[in-house]
């Protein structure tokens, strides 16, 4: 259960992931063709004026043809940058649903007991259509899970909370975000982004409501509100499947511990510091880890996300929540980089050496604890005094 989880988190990431990598991009091309036209389109009118003023209506005519032309493209470009955004937001669910329900079809499987509770009651006639008892349960399940998605998103967890056994909405402030997005999501799909009484109702019943925001009105996103849509996505992606392996696979600790922990890393190396917090809080907060050196390393990783956020307050509160003098050299070396006491951090570099199992070369390159560090000369005589010459991309 465990690598299905794993796998079908991966799968996630890697999808939402590739709707916010291309919607910049594709938002980019998009304006620029737009302007390329409208600029295109300027001299054609001047030519078509000067026609006019000098009544020579047959080249006029011909020459109106091509500005409609033209002017039809602009409105269809116009047109597409305002659909763009509403179909990653309805992608996003899509891909949120379907993972959710992968999650909870692999929950079903590995604990067959839970499909127990299901009311769903077959006639005989349903029942002979099947060859043996496994097929009549997949069937139930699939069954189970259709009459589950079919409601909204804060029903979906509602149910699913009481089939699992287990808390699994994400902490206050991302669900309300998350219900706003939903009903958002059913504007696109329903009302072409038109305000509803129920989009009205829904977030005012869970506090989300831009009072601003109108009956009647039209909204749309923007790149901004994408960016937003995908960490809350992510977030509640990520959350929900640790919350199962912590439940259904207590003895994988270590490795749902490695993962997150991963994770983290990729995301504090793309500077992706507020979703790095809101994962790397989640994972500090388990009741349980596989080890202190594993949760110490969140902390590390923690403190990073605040300081290069520019939130030094929480930055000096995480880093000296943990007495660090009895720690391995790895984790003095960040400390000792992170607050800035570079002698010290380049003293412990040198008796880590080259050898180390963790701090390796392309360690110093691209940790991101050491961005500040790197950028000192008593880092770079640190690091020709242990591997003999200067740090250059290639070390990576």
């Amino acid at each position: 259960m465990e690598q299905q989880i794993i796998d079908a988190l991966n799968d996630f990431i890697s999808e939402i992931d590739s709707l916010i990598d291309v919607s910049e991009p594709i938002n980019f091309i998009s304006r620029k063709l737009l302007h390329d036209q409208v600029e295109k389109l300027k001299p054609e009118m001047v030519k078509f004026n000067d026609f006019v003023q000098n009544n020579n209506y047959k080249e006029a005519i011909k020459l109106s043809r091509k500005i409609q032309k033209i002017e039809k493209l602009v409105e269809r470009i116009k047109k597409s940058n305002d659909l763009s955004p509403k179909i990653t937001i309805v992608s996003f669910i899509i891909i949120l649903d379907y993972f959710l329900r992968e999650l909870a079809r692999i929950s079903y499987e590995i604990n067959p007991s839970m499909i127990n509770q299901s009311q769903r009651k077959l006639s005989f006639a349903e029942i002979s259509d099947f060859d043996n008892i496994e097929d009549v349960r997949r069937y139930v399940i699939e069954d189970e899970l259709d009459r589950i998605f079919r409601g909204n998103h804060s029903d979906i967890f509602k149910s699913l909370e009481q089939i699992l056994s287990t808390d699994l909405k994400p902490e206050e402030f991302t669900w309300k975000k998350f219900i706003e997005i939903t009903e958002r999501r059913n504007l696109f799909v329903h009302c072409n982004g038109i305000v509803s009484n129920q989009y009205i109702r829904a977030c005012r019943k869970h506090g989300v409501l831009d009072e601003k925001i109108t009956t009647g009105q039209r909204i749309t996103a923007d790149n901004k509100y994408l960016k937003e849509c995908h960490g809350i996505i992510y977030e509640i992606g990520v959350t929900f499947s640790h919350k199962l392996l912590r439940k259904f696979c207590k003895d994988h600790l270590e490795e749902s511990d490695d993962y997150l922990i991963k994770l983290c890393y990729e995301l504090l190396v793309e500077e992706k510091y507020e979703l790095a917090k809101k994962i790397l809080k989640f994972s500090i907060e388990q009741k349980r880890h596989s080890s202190d050196y594993r949760k110490r390393m969140m902390i590390i990783n923690l403190a990073i996300a605040y300081k290069f956020s520019s939130d030094d307050g929480n930055f000096k509160k995480t880093i000296d929540s943990v007495d660090w003098s009895s720690c391995a050299d790895e984790f003095k070396l960040c400390v000792h980089a992170l607050r800035g006491e570079y002698e010290d951090a380049a003293s412990v570099m040198r008796r880590v050496g080259v050898n180390h199992e963790l701090v390796k070369e392309e360690s110093y390159i691209e940790w991101p604890a050491f961005n500040d560090f790197r950028k000192t000369q008593i880092f770079l005589d640190a690091f020709e005094s242990v591997f003999g010459k200067q740090p250059t991309l290639e070390t990576r």
